[in-house]
């Protein structure tokens, strides 16, 4: 697919080149360089430990049978890290597990050794005002895991002993508030309530103003392997992307998919595990992603990082025979999650990215030319700048 042709009025036609995530006015370079992102090693995923107050049912560390029982000893490690020279250009931290608040005082020591920025992501049932206190006062991002507003939404959230978390959930939220934390909401889809996120999204912006609202696809866990629910979650985004300018939060699986066509660059991968960011596990272990390299697995040999950059979209796409080289999403899409595609289609592809992402680049180039169709906007001919196109899209 070399361009995608849009006649505005008798003299000016308007020109999208998905390989390059660029719009073009009448003549343009057909000479134009890819601009790639850049795909230095910026952040680290820190997994202080796999144990857990809860055991949700789509759980990829439990259900995934990747979990250890070893805890990291931040301080001691934290020398180590000190001493790398790669370490000195990392500047995010994402604190995973397990649930990370069950080791409070590591969490503690990081906030108060690193002059990045810092994330986790938790379940929300053991926070304390001494912890919000802290929060409010060095700026960490908190994420919590809710599934939706309501106690029928969170059927999946459940603690050892399989008593839902929920009311403890909305207890952690509420302590947030208090303090003025910016928080975060990770929601994860699911077959009971796929049909009806987009509600339920839009009720947990206006109920809770949270700083972003993520909705994710299970990962592949041996009792969700066959939950793929790419259809539905595809409807929920084309829902969300309707509703984009009137949403608070920030729905990153929009946004990432999208900032690619807003800024005119191209993204190689969906996922940095081998490029963006490294994992570093309870063991010490420092791995390119827990799913991947599990030593419970065999996917490390068959996940290689010169099998990922030959199977990106884009080098798939050299084959004017593959179904990369025609889709109108070929440079937002970066092939998704390679643990997902090796699980579900024994390929490095997440399949569920090509029923998922065309229809939503699609909605928003066509969005694009009707705005530039309303608007008149006059560009010169050739190459339009990417800040055009952020500014239809979001503005």
């Amino acid at each position: 697919m070399k361009k995608i042709e849009y006649s505005l009025n008798n003299k000016n036609k308007l020109y999208f080149l998905p390989k390059y995530n660029r719009f073009a006015m009448n003549n343009y370079d057909i000479d134009i360089q890819p601009d790639y992102y850049d795909t230095s090693l910026v952040k680290l995923r820190l997994e202080i430990s796999h144990l857990c107050n809860g055991r949700c049912k789509y759980c990829l560390v439990y259900g995934n049978n990747v979990e250890t029982a070893e805890i990291l000893d931040v301080k001691e490690f934290w020398k180590y890290l000190n001493s790398q020279e790669w370490f000195k250009n990392i500047k995010k931290i994402f604190i995973i597990g397990g649930e990370p608040l069950l080791h409070f005082e590591e969490i503690s020591y990081i906030i108060d050794h690193f002059n990045g920025k810092i994330s986790f992501s938790t379940n929300g049932t053991l926070l304390t005002k001494e912890m919000v206190k802290k929060f409010a006062e060095s700026n960490v991002k908190v994420y919590i895991s809710l599934d939706g507003p309501e106690f029928e939404d969170n059927i999946n959230r459940v603690y050892v002993n399989q008593e839902y978390m929920y009311p403890d959930i909305i207890k952690g939220i509420d302590l947030l508030r208090e303090y003025d934390v910016k928080f975060g909401i990770f929601m994860v889809a699911a077959k009971e309530t796929i049909k009806r996120a987009k509600d339920m999204i839009l009720k947990l912006d206006e109920k809770y103003s949270p700083a972003r609202i993520g909705y994710s696809l299970p990962h592949w866990t041996p009792d969700y392997k066959d939950t793929s629910l790419a259809e539905e979650f595809r409807d929920v985004l084309l829902g969300l992307y309707k509703e984009r300018k009137r949403i608070k939060a920030e729905i990153p699986q929009l946004k990432w998919r999208l900032n690619p066509l807003c800024e005119g660059k191209i993204k190689k991968f969906s996922c940095g595990l081998h490029t963006t960011q490294t994992t570093i596990l309870p063991n010490k272990s420092i791995i390119r992603c827990s799913k991947i390299d599990n030593e419970k697995d065999d996917l490390k040999f068959k996940v290689t990082n010169d099998k990922l950059n030959q199977n990106s979209p884009i080098e798939l796409a050299k084959d004017d025979k593959s179904d990369c080289s025609k889709c109108i999403a070929l440079a937002c899409c970066g092939g998704g999650c390679p643990f997902d595609g090796m699980k579900r289609f024994n390929c490095l592809t997440d399949k569920r990215e090509c029923v998922i992402t065309p229809p939503l680049i699609n909605m928003a180039v066509n969005d694009i030319v009707e705005k530039f169709n309303e608007k008149k906007i006059e560009v010169p001919d050739g190459l339009i700048e990417p800040k055009i196109i952020n500014d239809l899209l979001w503005r």
